[in-house]
C-alpha cells in the first residue's frame, strides 16, 4: 500500500474495490505527524485524524471503535433527505453504512426514488457488523455499504463539499495545469481528447491511473476544475442508473493541488479483466464519447 500524503477532506481514504484485502494495525495520526509505522500523513485543507483499521471479528470491539471519540468517519447514502440529528431507520433488520465514502455515493445513486442523491456522515447506536465478513456474502462490483447494525444511525450532517481526483500516469506538481488536448487513454485509433476528465470516487480514479497508457507507475492527483464540468456521458446512465463513480469532465484545464499517495489498487486479475473488456469494446467499434 503507498502511504504518504492523505488528503482528508471529505473523509478517510481506504483501498480500492476490489482489492486485496491488507490488515493495518490502528493507527492514528493527525497532519504532518508521522505514524507509528514511520508512515507520514499530511491532511490537505485541515488537520483530521486518520485511521487504520486492522480487522475485527469481534462486534463489540469493532463497535467500541466506532463510537469512540476521533473515531473514522462513517457514511450513509440515500436520496431521502435527512436533517442532522434525525435518524435513518432500519429496512427490514438492518440499516447499513460504511467507512468508504465511495461506497456511500453509489448506494445515494443506486437508491430507488427521484431525489436528489445524498450522503450524509452518521454515527452508530448499537452493535455493528461488517457483513462482507460473513459466510456467503457475495459482494457486488462495485464499493457497498456492508457494514450494517440493528439500530437507527444519527445523522450528523450531509457531506456537500467533494474531493476531485484525476488518474493518470503523469508526473505533476501542485499548481501544474491538466488541459485537452494530450493523447487520449482510450479508443481504437490515436486521438487527442476533447475534455479533461476527473471524478470525486477514489475507486474511479484509481481505475482511470491503472487503466492510462504509458509504463510510468500510476498516480492520482487531487484537482480543482477551473471552468464548467459536466457528468461524464461514459459512465452516466449506462450499465447503472445516475452517475454513481462521480466522473466529470471539462474542456477547461484542471488544477493540481496535490497528490494522493495512501491508495491500493486493484487486484492484477481485475485490471486483465478491464483491459480485456475495454479491448472488446474497441474491436465492436463502440468509441468513448469525446465530442
Amino acid at each position: 500500500m503507498r502511504r504518504g500524503r492523505l488528503p482528508c477532506l471529505a473523509g478517510v481514504i481506504y483501498k480500492a474495490h476490489g482489492a486485496r484485502t491488507r490488515d493495518h494495525e490502528s493507527r492514528r495520526c493527525s497532519g504532518g505527524v508521522a505514524c507509528a509505522s514511520g508512515a507520514r500523513v499530511f491532511c490537505v485543507n485541515t488537520p483530521c485524524p486518520v485511521l487504520w483499521l486492522r480487522a475485527q471479528d469481534k462486534v463489540s470491539a469493532m463497535t467500541e471503535m466506532m463510537s469512540a471519540p476521533g473515531a473514522m468517519l462513517l457514511y450513509h447514502g440515500t436520496r431521502a433527505a435527512v436533517a442532522p440529528g434525525e435518524t435513518i431507520l432500519p429496512v427490514g433488520d438492518f440499516a447499513y453504512f460504511s467507512p468508504n465514502l465511495d461506497a456511500a455515493i453509489w448506494a445515494a445513486e443506486l437508491a430507488e426514488g427521484d431525489h436528489n442523491a445524498r450522503v450524509y456522515r452518521v454515527a452508530v447506536n448499537g452493535p455493528i457488523e461488517d457483513s462482507s465478513r460473513l459466510d456467503g456474502y457475495t459482494a457486488p462490483p462495485y464499493p457497498a455499504m456492508s457494514w450494517r447494525t440493528r439500530e437507527p444511525l444519527t445523522v450528523l450532517s450531509e457531506v456537500v463539499e467533494w474531493n476531485h481526483y484525476h488518474g493518470t500516469r503523469a508526473p505533476l506538481c501542485a499548481g501544474d495545469l491538466i488541459e485537452p488536448g494530450h493523447a487520449a487513454n482510450f479508443g481504437a485509433t490515436p486521438r487527442r481528447a476533447n475534455f479533461v476528465y476527473f471524478t470525486r470516487t477514489l475507486d474511479a480514479s484509481i481505475w482511470g491511473a491503472e487503466l492510462a497508457a504509458g509504463e510510468s507507475r500510476s498516480r492520482i492527483y487531487l484537482v480543482e476544475p477551473t471552468g464548467p464540468f459536466e457528468d461524464d456521458p461514459n459512465l452516466t446512465n449506462r450499465r447503472f442508473r445516475g452517475n454513481p463513480t462521480h466522473s466529470f469532465r471539462s474542456r477547461a484545464p484542471l488544477r493540481v493541488v496535490g497528490e494522493v499517495e495512501a491508495w491500493e489498487g486493484h487486484d492484477p486479475e481485475a485490471i486483465r479483466a478491464m483491459k480485456e473488456g475495454l479491448a472488446r469494446l474497441e474491436r465492436s467499434g463502440v468509441t468513448p464519447d469525446d465530442d
